[in-house]
C-alpha cells in the first residue's frame, strides 16, 4: 500500500487495459500469455465486438488464508477497498464518496471481492482515450493504496454484524452451517464469520493482509484487448544512439513521453499532429502500450536528459499597456 505498489499497478493495469485497437477477427479465440516484468501473469483473449475493457486481477488471498479466530478477515478486507484512497503528492485523498463520483464520472466501474481461493479486483472501462487514462489512474491507486479508514470501519462492523445475527435467525442459514461443517470439518473452507470472529478484526488486521497478499508479483490478470506487444513494439524503438536511449517512435526523434505527458496535461490530437504530422492514433495507442510493459526506472524524463545540447530558454515580452 505504498506509491510503488500503485505504480507497479497502474504499469499492470495499463499493460492489460491500453491493448486495445483494431484488428483482424480471428476464426479461433487463442489465449495469448506472457509474464509482466513485475512478476505478475497475463492472460490476453483478443475481442472486437464493442470499445470496452474487461480486467480481472486475482490473487490467492481468499478466506481460506483466514485464521479460524479471524474468519471472513478476507471478505471484509475487499470489501473495505473501496472506501477510499490516500493523499499522494498533489492528488489528494478521496473519501467513499468521492471514490464513487470519480468512477461514476468516468463511466466506468472497479471493485473487488473475495472468495474461498482468491480475492479479485474488476475493472471495466470504455476505451475511449479520454477516458481509459484515468480509469487506469484511478483503478491503480484504489488497488495500490486503498485507505482503509477506522471510522468506516465502525460503521461497516456494526453492520455487518447486525446481518449476521439476523441471518442467525433463518432455518437456511442454520442448514447451510451445518452442512458446510459436516463437508469441510476443520478445514478453512468451512469456516464462517460470526459475530465473534468479527469482533477480532480490526484495521490493522486488514492492513497487514493486503500489504502481504496483494502484491504485484502474485497477480493473475485476465484482460480483453485487440493488440499484442509485437504491435507496439513496432511503432516505438530504443536505441542508445538516438535521443539519449530514451524510447521515440519509429524513424523518429520523438520520444514517447513527450506525446503521453501533453496528452495528458490535456493537449488534443490536432494540436498534437500540427507539430507531429506522422502522429496517429496507433502511435498513441502503441506508446501507451509500449510504457506500460516497458515501465522506466526512476524519475520522469526532462529534455536535457534526452538531449543536453538543448537549453530550455524563457521569454518575456512585455508590452505596452493599452489605455
Amino acid at each position: 500500500m505504498n506509491y510503488r505498489n500503485t505504480f507497479a499497478f497502474k504499469t499492470l493495469l495499463g499493460a492489460a487495459v491500453i491493448l486495445y485497437s483494431a484488428g483482424a477477427a480471428l476464426a479461433a479465440i487463442p489465449i495469448a500469455h506472457w509474464s509482466h516484468a513485475s512478476g505478475a501473469q497475463v492472460y490476453l483473449v483478443q475481442s472486437l465486438a464493442i470499445p470496452m475493457v474487461d480486467v480481472q486481477i486475482d490473487f490467492d488471498a481468499g478466506s481460506r488464508r483466514d485464521s479460524p479466530a479471524q474468519a471472513g478477515l478476507a471478505g471484509v478486507t475487499a470489501g473495505m477497498a473501496d472506501k477510499g484512497v490516500l493523499a499522494r503528492g498533489t492528488e489528494p485523498a478521496l473519501d467513499e464518496n468521492a471514490l464513487g463520483e470519480a468512477w461514476a464520472d468516468l463511466g466506468a466501474a472497479f471493485g473487488a471481492h473475495a472468495s474461498n481461493d482468491r480475492m479479485s479486483f474488476s475493472l471495466r472501462s470504455l476505451t475511449y482515450p479520454e477516458l481509459l487514462g484515468k480509469s487506469v489512474q484511478l483503478a491503480a491507486r484504489q488497488l495500490g493504496e486503498p485507505a482503509f479508514p477506522e471510522v468506516v470501519w465502525v460503521r461497516e462492523r456494526e453492520r455487518i454484524d447486525a446481518a449476521l445475527r439476523e441471518a442467525n435467525t433463518r432455518p437456511g442459514t442454520l442448514a447451510g452451517r451445518a452442512f458446510a461443517s459436516a463437508v469441510y470439518g476443520r478445514h478453512p473452507y468451512g469456516f464462517e464469520m460470526t459475530p465473534e470472529t468479527l469482533a477480532r478484526i480490526d484495521v490493522a488486521d486488514m492492513k497487514a493482509l493486503y500489504g502481504s497478499l496483494i502484491l504485484p508479483c502474485r497477480a493473475k490478470v485476465t484482460l480483453v484487448g485487440a493488440i499484442d506487444r509485437n504491435q507496439a513494439d513496432a511503432l516505438v524503438t530504443v536505441s542508445p544512439d538516438v535521443m539519449g536511449g530514451a524510447a521515440v517512435f519509429t524513424g523518429t526523434r520523438v520520444p514517447i513521453d513527450i506525446v503521453l505527458g501533453s496528452i495528458a496535461t490535456g493537449s488534443s490530437m490536432e494540436r498534437l499532429r500540427a507539430s507531429y504530422p506522422f502522429l496517429t492514433d496507433a502511435h498513441v495507442q502503441a506508446a501507451r502500450v509500449y510504457e506500460a510493459v516497458h515501465p522506466r526506472r526512476g524519475r520522469p524524463r526532462r529534455l536535457a536528459d534526452t538531449n543536453p545540447a538543448m537549453t530550455p530558454r524563457v521569454r518575456r515580452v512585455v508590452r505596452p499597456a493599452t489605455v
